[in-house]
């Protein structure tokens, strides 16, 4: 793992404006570089010359995409924060399930996404308030409400 001062970010996302807003608020944050932007996995992976400390990933990229993008990246080493168009139960829960450690939707400012990266590079997940209420009621319809300790209920009901 690189040891530096300022995080090293990765944006793979298939719309110019969304990276382009993205390599912006990484640009003014004090703490952030940017490694490099992509509109899609193959290109990353064609294109890429060190691994950065985090990806920026949206799902619906062409080529590899969903879930399978993030289990690829997960494989390389590299942890996953989502940022999508897509704040569906399913697509939360799968991407996850994949390896992401982050899901927020695009409708995320900049500030949220950059704090996400943060706690994501200190080896952390980051869970917005959707990601934690879907994580409980997958929880509660799979192991049953009293599989659940009152500990992790109360956590997942906070966040």
């Amino acid at each position: 793992m690189r040891i530096s001062a300022r995080n090293q970010l990765a944006v793979i996302d298939d719309h110019e404006i969304i990276r382009l807003g993205l390599s912006v608020a990484i640009g003014a944050a004090d703490d952030l570089d940017l490694a490099g932007t992509y509109s899609s996995i193959e290109e990353y992976g064609q294109r890429v010359l060190e691994q950065p400390d985090v990806a920026i990933l949206d799902l619906g990229l062409a080529g590899l995409k969903g879930p399978e993008a993030v289990a690829f990246l997960v494989r390389e080493g590299l942890p996953v924060l989502v940022v999508s168009a897509t704040g569906s139960r399913q697509m939360v829960l799968t991407a996850v399930a994949a390896g992401a450690v982050g899901y927020l939707t695009k409708r995320s400012g900049s500030t949220e996404i950059m704090q996400a990266v943060r706690t994501i590079h200190n080896e952390g997940c980051h869970v917005s308030p959707t990601l934690a209420a879907f994580m409980r009621g997958h929880l509660r319809a799979v192991e049953g409400a009293d599989e659940i300790t009152a500990a992790e209920d109360e956590v997942l009901t906070l966040v």
